[in-house]
This record gives structure tokens, C-alpha cells and sequence, in this order.
């Protein structure tokens, strides 16, 4: 099986050692030939926490860009970019894909597995709601901050090929689900707290936690994602204020992607967590005003550099 993942950055990161715990060795395919330059010549590095501290594992990858595909050569795409290079980062892959090739959304928020499904259809496309903490040390190494379950679905029946796919992910504790929908709005909710207010503090994930003020302002953030949820009529699986609290247990030690986004100056992707739920409950009636304060905090913040 050719497997290619799509951006080497944390998720990708973590992506490809997960797949050398199964005999797998990616393509990690970049955009840039720089940004391949030094992450080929030095390779990809994922910090795992162990009994005696911490491991750094070198992950078994191929580097190569987007031009450097051949046609028609991948079986599996893991599409791994920020949400807002999704669009292209596809279409880009697309001549690349084998003719019975299928792909998975790695996205915070909504919209990715929308487009995914216009390009290569529901049958050929899912989405993974990955639940870890992962986080940059430097620009070729990565630690893994926390690691709870995960799961893989579709807008449609679940194919056969999306269990064989949970399977070579086991490290990622992947759970193929029926209700996709479900489980992306309870991740998008969750981060919707967590992603902006750490990014805003400048804070680990454990200050929703060890603060009750935080805790108790982040509850009030779930809580307008979930009359949202409810007013589209998505079914949660669990009770997101239970899950923001858990969510943020386990990854106590992390640093969201948001705050690491602001924190290196790079475009964040509330457009797609907050942003969406500002949309969609707009258009449904929703107040949704700490959701709305939130992304123009951080899109201010964005605008500073």
C-alpha cells in the first residue's frame, strides 16, 4: 500500500509514526521544496512520552513535493494541512490518486470532508476526529502531549476499506463510527473553547482545568456550540461540557494549534471552529456572541502578526 500524507507538521508527524508501528513507510508530501529540504535531510521526529520519561522516535518517511508525483501512484491520501490550504493541497494530489485510491480529512472544524466528497465522492472519502495533543519543539520535531480515542467515518455506509484503515492507525486508538456528523461537531465545539482562549492566555490546555474563571467562561463557549449542534440537527455522543472537561485532562501538557499558530505568527483556522458556528448559528437564530468575540480576538490578533 502507497500511502501518502499531505503536510509533515504535527498531525502528519504523528500520522507517519503511527503508520511505522504498522511497517509502513509514507510519503509526506510538501509544497515547498524548501520546507522538504531540511525535514528530508533531517529527518521527521516524534517525543513519546514513556515510564522513563521521554522517547524521541525518527520517523521512516519519503519526502517529496507535489510535482514530484507520479500519476495514478497513491492508494490512501491523508490529507494533514491547516484547514484553509485543504482546497488546494487536493486538487494538487488529485492526478496523483490511483484509480480505486481513497482519501481521509485530518481538519480541525468543518468544511474539508464536504469538499473531499465532491472531488472523490462518499464512498472514496472519510474524515478522522483525531483526539491527541501534539505539539512543535523545533521545526523537525514533535511531542506527543496526550493521546485519547479517535475516530473514522463517512457521510454514508461505513466501506471495508475504513476498518483496514483503523487497523494500520492502532496506535491512534481509532474507532470506526456510524454517525461521523456526531463526532466531528463534538470535537469542533470542544476546540472551539480550547483553541482560542489558550491561544488568547498564552496557556497550556490545563488552564481550562486550573482555573475556574477559564473553566467556567469555556463551558459557556461549548455551550452556544452546542444549541447550534442541535438546531442542525446533530445528535452529540457524548455531553460536549463532560468532554471539553476530559479532553482537556488528557491533554493537559499541550499546546493547542491555535496557540501555537499565534505564537509563531502564522494565520490560525477559526474561520473554521468558531468562525463556522458564528455562521451557522447566524443563519439559524443562534446567539452565539462568545463564539463571535472570540474570532474577532483572535482574528485581531492575527492582523498584528
Amino acid at each position: 500500500m502507497r500511502v501518502g500524507i499531505v503536510g509533515g507538521g504535527a498531525v502528519g508527524t504523528l500520522l507517519a509514526y503511527a503508520l511505522n508501528l504498522s511497517g509502513i513507510k509514507p510519503f509526506i508530501i510538501y509544497r515547498s521544496r524548501d520546507k522538504k529540504s531540511r525535514r528530508s535531510r533531517e529527518g521527521l521526529k516524534l517525543q513519546v512520552a514513556s515510564s522513563g520519561g521521554s522517547v524521541v522516535h525518527q520517523v521512516n518517511a519519503y519526502h517529496i513535493t507535489y510535482d514530484e508525483l507520479p500519476d495514478n501512484f497513491l492508494d490512501l491520501l491523508l490529507i494533514a494541512t491547516k484547514a484553509y490550504d485543504f482546497r488546494e493541497a487536493l486538487l494538487s494530489i488529485v492526478p496523483a490518486l490511483s484509480k480505486d485510491a481513497v482519501a481521509i480529512s485530518c481538519q480541525n472544524g468543518l468544511w474539508s470532508l464536504e469538499l473531499l466528497e465532491k472531488v472523490l465522492g462518499k464512498e472514496k472519502s472519510a474524515a478522522l476526529i483525531l483526539n491527541a495533543g501534539v505539539y512543535e519543539v523545533n521545526e523537525v520535531t514533535y511531542s506527543l502531549a496526550g493521546c485519547g480515542s479517535s475516530y473514522l467515518g463517512q457521510h454514508c455506509r461505513p466501506q471495508p476499506w475504513l476498518m483496514k484503515t483503523a487497523e494500520i492507525l492502532h496506535f491512534l486508538n481509532i474507532r470506526v463510527v456510524d454517525d461521523v456528523e456526531g463526532y466531528r461537531w463534538l470535537k469542533l465545539i470542544v476546540n472551539s473553547a480550547i483553541n482560542p482562549l489558550t491561544a488568547i492566555l498564552r496557556a497550556k490546555n490545563s488552564i481550562i482545568i486550573d482555573n475556574p474563571l477559564v473553566g467556567k467562561l469555556a463551558a459557556k463557549v461549548v455551550l452556544e456550540g452546542w444549541l447550534v449542534s442541535r438546531e442542525v440537527g446533530v445528535t452529540l455522543p457524548r455531553n460536549p461540557i463532560i468532554e471539553l472537561i476530559n479532553v482537556a485532562a488528557a491533554t493537559r501538557e499541550n499546546y493547542s494549534s491555535m496557540y501555537q499558530d499565534v505564537i509563531k505568527g502564522r494565520r490560525t483556522e477559526i474561520d473554521y471552529i468558531n468562525g463556522a458556528i458564528v455562521e451557522i448559528g447566524e443563519r439559524l437564530g443562534v446567539n452565539i456572541v462568545l463564539n463571535k468575540v472570540l474570532t474577532l480576538l483572535i482574528k485581531s490578533i492575527e492582523s498584528r502578526g
